[in-house]
């Protein structure tokens, strides 16, 4: 596969390590996704940098991964760092800083840390409502609960 022919620290790697995560994930094997989605932080750490969007991603997916199996500090610790570079790379009101507030608010909800979660759901929906006409319109991937999160 790609670690033969690229070796560990090539970026493909991190791709395929991301990947096979989100298997794990959707299999409901969450020890492996966290393990998998780990690696691919790390890889992509090291092949991209600290701080590219790809690394954001794998910390996103490594956070629903720990969300899932109940991990919520970890979670949240993983939301965290992808919202830090997210912010930096694609600026306060994009659309993707709204789905990781999301993940922060759903895990700070099930730390029973209400007003955090308040707080990042709603700033999810400023920014949900500064990207539609009508600010009364209904956001889809937002506001779903407590357990709904997405990467």
């Amino acid at each position: 596969g790609q670690l033969e022919r690229h070796g560990i620290g090539h970026p493909r790697v991190g791709t395929a390590l991301h990947n096979l995560g989100i298997c794990h994930l959707k299999r409901g094997d969450y020890a492996s996704a966290i393990r998998v989605c780990s690696d691919a932080v790390e890889v992509r750490k090291g092949a991209l940098g600290p701080k590219h969007l790809d690394v954001a991603v794998s910390l996103s997916q490594l956070g629903i991964a720990h969300l899932e199996s109940g991990q919520h500090k970890l979670a949240l610790i993983a939301f965290r760092e992808a919202l830090h570079i997210r912010r930096k790379l694609l600026g306060p009101k994009h659309p993707k800083i709204a789905k990781i507030l999301n993940n922060v608010g759903c895990s700070l909800f099930e730390l029973g840390e209400m007003r955090g979660a308040m707080l990042a759901f709603d700033e999810t929906l400023d920014i949900q409502r500064s990207m539609m006409k009508s600010p009364d319109a209904i956001v889809d991937d937002v506001g779903n609960g407590g357990g709904s999160s997405s990467a």
